[in-house]
């Protein structure tokens, strides 16, 4: 694999916090192995003492327009080529440091919207000049079809400059229908991990993703609660970021008290996890609650935490109708699955885990390391420079 240009990793957002420091980070390493130059778009929100690990390209202000454009076109109509022309402004940043050899990389599109501007960047340069764009869709719901299908001849006529991927198993037969190209399935990197912290006989069960009705917190306490009468389980929760739902600000208080009468059995963060922190947490535990809403996040692509989770075999505890579990099967690993999103379907997929733990590690290995090949460093490169061009 020969690669004379630069790769443009675009991350808008949230570079330098969570799955995207550690994403990060494993991509700068990894270019590094390959002799590829790599560059991070970014915007204001990085923090500057990741500037220069990142190789940043700051084009981004605070807050871009078409971010907050979240519903079918004809809702904003007003404001969407408001958005698409502030967009391309952004872009054309880059305009004069861009050769054709150059590939540059959405990894995660926030808004269908972005991809209207991204096809009207592209139909600036000339055929000669053009750079290449991979653009991972990732999230899908149902609307986002009325944004979509409209630039499908535009996608297609820039076929040549332009691939579409997915990190979600599911989304690239959709997409291929929906806008008549390609579509690539693309892993989203996290390479296994020797420094899993040593069990100590405890099953542990984190939580540390966003705090939210989505992603079940409100139902943590009375699981928690159930698990420290009826098993050995114990729990690592993080509460940061409540948003403004009385369910999970009453969770929290209820956590809060449980941990103070259940103290060697419920460990609560409260504040931001620092990435290292997170990192020491999440190889800790035997399982990570991503029991995400099945109506709601069914057509979404797995979480940070299922693949990071992964790498340092904590196995993921999601809910049956999810795109996390059919990423499990479609790579034959058993994990716990609850049958619904409610506190009796939780209890009983962590006491699943805690009676099978031992199980669940030895015969899934020859399956994990089918997941770990694919969402490698290697397999992702090939994709960009080899498969999403064939």
């Amino acid at each position: 694999m020969i690669f004379d240009g630069v790769l443009y990793l675009f991350d808008a957002i949230s570079m330098g916090r969570g799955h995207s420091e550690t994403f990060g980070k494993g991509m700068v390493a990894a270019s590094k192995k390959k002799n590829i130059t790599l560059k991070t778009v970014c915007g204001d929100r990085l923090p500057m003492e990741f500037s220069n690990i990142y190789n940043a390209v700051r084009i981004f202000p605070e807050t871009v327009l078409t971010h907050e454009i979240y519903q079918k076109p004809s809702t904003h109509s007003d404001k969407v080529d408001e958005a698409v022309r502030q967009y391309v402004s952004i872009l054309e940043k880059m305009n004069a440091t861009l050769t054709s050899q150059d590939i540059l990389w959405d990894y995660y599109l926030y808004r269908p919207i972005q991809l209207y501007a991204y096809v009207e960047w592209l139909k600036g340069f000339s055929s000669d000049t053009r750079p290449r764009l991979v653009v991972n869709i990732d999230v899908y719901v149902d609307y986002y079809a009325d944004w979509l299908q409209p630039l499908a001849k535009d996608i297609q006529a820039l076929k040549p400059w332009l691939r579409i991927a997915s990190a979600s198993p599911t989304h690239p037969k959709k997409l291929k229908n929906l806008l008549g190209v390609p579509t690539v399935h693309m892993p989203r990197p996290m390479e296994p991990t020797k420094d899993k912290i040593k069990y100590d006989n405890v099953i542990k069960v984190g939580f540390l993703g966003q705090p939210s009705t989505l992603t079940s917190f409100d139902l943590l306490p009375g699981v928690a609660k159930r698990c420290i009468n009826e098993t050995q389980v114990s729990f690592i929760i993080n509460c940061r970021d409540i948003e403004y739902e009385p369910n999970c600000l009453r969770a929290k208080i209820e956590l809060q008290a449980l941990s103070k009468r259940f103290p060697t059995r419920i460990t609560l963060h409260e504040g931001y996890l620092e990435h290292d922190h997170y990192k020491r947490i999440m190889s800790s535990l035997s399982g990570i609650f991503v029991a995400y809403d099945p109506v709601s996040h069914f057509e979404n692509t797995p979480s940070g935490s299922v693949i990071e989770g992964l790498a340092v075999d904590t196995f993921p505890i999601s809910i049956e109708g999810t795109s996390m579990v059919k990423e499990m099967r479609l790579f034959d690993i058993e994990t716990p699955v609850a049958t619904t999103q409610t506190e009796n379907a939780l209890v009983d997929a962590v006491k699943f885990l805690e009676n099978n733990h031992m199980r669940l590690l030895s015969e899934n290995k020859d399956a994990l390391d089918k997941w770990h090949q694919f969402q490698s460093y290697d397999t992702l490169f090939e994709k960009i420079f080899v498969e999403c061009w064939e």
